[in-house]
C-alpha cells in the first residue's frame, strides 16, 4: 500500500528525530548509566510527548483540510489522509501513556484514578486536565467514524473539541510533563502551538476569500 506520508515529509521528520535525538542523547546515556533508571517513567514521558506531537499533527493537518489545502499548495486527500492516521498515532500513545503510568509504582496511581478527571489525590489539576483531554480525544475520534450516524451539526460540534483538546493536552504537559522543565521541550511547544495559531489564522484569511472553484461551476 502506498504510504499517505509524502516523501518529503518523511525526510523532515527523519531529520527533527535526528536532530531530538543527538540533542537529548547525552542525558539518556548518562541517566542510563546511573542506578536511577525508571524504564516505565522514561516510557510513560516519551509516550506522553508521542501523543502531544501525534494530536498536533492531527490538529494541524485538520486545520490544512478546512482551509482548502492551505489555499490550494497541499493536496486535500492527503491532509485528511494524514489528519486521520496522526489521529490514530494520538490515541494509541494516549493510551499507552496511561498504561505506563498506571504500571509505575512512583506514581502511585490505581486505574481509575488515571482515567476519572480530578480524582486523584496526587497533582489533581494536572493529571485532571490530562484525563479530560484523553476523553476528548476520543469522543472526537468515535464522531468521526459515526459521521455517517449522526447529524452533521453534531458532528461538527464534537469535532471542534479537537481544539479543547489539544489545549488540555499541552497545560498537562507543561504543568507536570517533566520535558517541559527543558529548554528543548519548551522550545518544541512554543513551536508547535505558534504554528498551529498560525495555520488557524491563515485559515480564517483563507475563509474571507471566496472560493474560486465555486465561482467556475
Amino acid at each position: 500500500m502506498k504510504s499517505s506520508f509524502p516523501k518529503t515529509f518523511v525526510v523532515v521528520m527523519a531529520r527533527m528525530v535526528g536532530a531530538l535525538i543527538f540533542v537529548v542523547g547525552t542525558d539518556l546515556l548518562s541517566a542510563a548509566s546511573s542506578d536511577q533508571v525508571f524504564t516505565l517513567w522514561w516510557t510513560s514521558r516519551a509516550l506522553g510527548v508521542l501523543a502531544y506531537l501525534g494530536l498536533w499533527f492531527s490538529v494541524l493537518f485538520g486545520v490544512l483540510v478546512s482551509s482548502r489545502g492551505a489555499g490550494g499548495l497541499l493536496a486535500p486527500g492527503m491532509m485528511i489522509d494524514l489528519h486521520t492516521r496522526w489521529a490514530l498515532v494520538a490515541i494509541a500513545a494516549t493510551v499507552l501513556h496511561v498504561l505506563m503510568i498506571v504500571g509505575d509504582p512512583k506514581a502511585s496511581l490505581v486505574p481509575w484514578q488515571a482515567i476519572v478527571p480530578f480524582a486523584s489525590p496526587k497533582a489533581r489539576g494536572a493529571l485532571g486536565l490530562g484525563s479530560v483531554a484523553m476523553w476528548l480525544l476520543l469522543a472526537v475520534a468515535s464522531s468521526t467514524y459515526l459521521f455517517e450516524r449522526i447529524p452533521k451539526a453534531v458532528w461538527r460540534a464534537v469535532h471542534a473539541l479537537a481544539f479543547g483538546t489539544y489545549l488540555l493536552a499541552l497545560s498537562h504537559a507543561l504543568m507536570i510533563g517533566s520535558a517541559a522543565d527543558e529548554p528543548l521541550m519548551f522550545t518544541v511547544y512554543l513551536a508547535t502551538t505558534g504554528i498551529l495559531v498560525a495555520a488557524l489564522v491563515q485559515r480564517v484569511l483563507l475563509a474571507a476569500v471566496p472560493n474560486p472553484t465555486k465561482h467556475s461551476n
